[in-house]
């Protein structure tokens, strides 16, 4: 060996032991800061609306995990821009686990529909949990003259955009649910985007609108009413809070499914110990008996991913799927 490999050779011996020592501190490090943490209020911001179901779930488990790490996780809502604000003051946060995300479908559906989205939902964060799932409801005004799904996507057939559809926004799930539903069946309606699931039903009940995917939560008092009709479920299964409401799947439909999921997630480089101990701690609160019979009365069941990282995987596949869905659509972002 000449002179210049022995001293390469003696460099690389001589770095191998600090980088063995950096790992060793990096992991102590990390394991003490997740004894610690947190030492401080914790901020969960939420890009939507007060009073949606995201909001109402991060709640119940702020509260259930203030008790359980002895500081308070306080719920911030920053709505605007379709979820663009809330998601990007995470994305440009500090990754010390003191500013956390709750989201729904829409984190992953923007890049689709939406021009210039400043933050990358698989780059810019780091799965902690999935924490809620929950089925939409298909809902039309009574003067639709359609009582079950095939009979809507016969009249829509018959009549493309006659009846229009409403949304919670742009890159909302019940656009996700609309668009997924004309892939499948056909059936074209005219998209009419609102902010925020609110002021839709709104339209809805009043006869402005047709027809919309709405959660159950939002939905649920007014068919009970009966100001709206619900014709199907997006989910597998049907739900406890409408026993009777058929899957659109099994409605004629077979194979759809678009249900709504609540993730909550990290900047991206937050330490993998303060993630788990999050997660370990909703994993416990969602399993809390009156927690989860009080949310399943509103058809949303509470869940946990098994781990972080699973989170994240999920993230990324739910990006790709997305993207695809919107570009066999032939949708682009504006």
């Amino acid at each position: 060996m000449n002179r210049r490999g022995i001293e390469g050779e003696g460099m690389r011996l001589l770095f191998l032991p600090m980088l063995a020592l950096a790992a060793v501190t990096v992991t102590v490090v990390g394991a003490a800061q997740a004894q610690t943490y947190p030492t401080r209020t914790v901020r969960i911001v939420v890009p939507l609306s007060p009073g949606g179901n995201v909001t109402i779930v991060t709640r119940a488990l702020a509260h259930k995990l203030s008790e359980a790490l002895g500081h308070q996780l306080i719920v911030d809502n920053r709505p605007g821009g379709n979820g663009v604000i809330g998601a990007e003051i995470v994305a440009r946060s500090a990754p010390d686990g003191y500013t956390l995300l709750t989201a729904a479908n829409s984190l992953v559906a923007l890049h689709g529909l939406v021009a210039k989205v400043p933050f990358d939902p698989v780059k810019d964060f780091a799965g902690v949990s999935l924490i809620a799932t929950l089925p939409q409801a298909l809902v039309v005004h009574p003067s639709v003259p359609a009582r079950s799904v095939k009979e809507l996507i016969a009249l829509a057939r018959a009549r493309p955009e006659a009846l229009v559809h409403a949304t919670q926004g742009e890159a909302s799930t019940g656009r996700i649910a609309a668009e997924l539903f004309t892939q499948k069946t056909g059936a074209r309606f005219l998209h009419v985007p609102y902010k925020g699931g609110g002021p839709a039903m709104i339209d809805l009940v009043g006869g402005q609108v047709s027809l919309m995917f709405a959660t159950v939560s939002t939905a649920l008092p007014h068919i009970k009413s009966g100001r709206i009709r619900a014709l199907g479920l997006t989910s597998r299964e049907r739900s406890p809070a409408f026993p009777d409401v058929p899957t659109i799947a099994e409605a004629g439909v077979p194979g759809y499914e678009a249900v709504i999921w609540n993730v909550m997630l990290a900047p991206a480089g937050t330490p993998p110990e303060i993630r788990t101990r999050l997660h370990g701690e909703i994993v416990r609160a969602v399993r809390i008996p009156e927690l989860r019979n009080q949310f399943l009365a509103q058809g949303v069941e509470l869940t946990a991913s098994n781990s972080p990282e699973e989170c994240t995987a999920f993230i990324k596949t739910e990006f790709a799927k997305h993207n695809q869905l919107w570009k066999s659509l032939g949708l682009s972002p504006r």
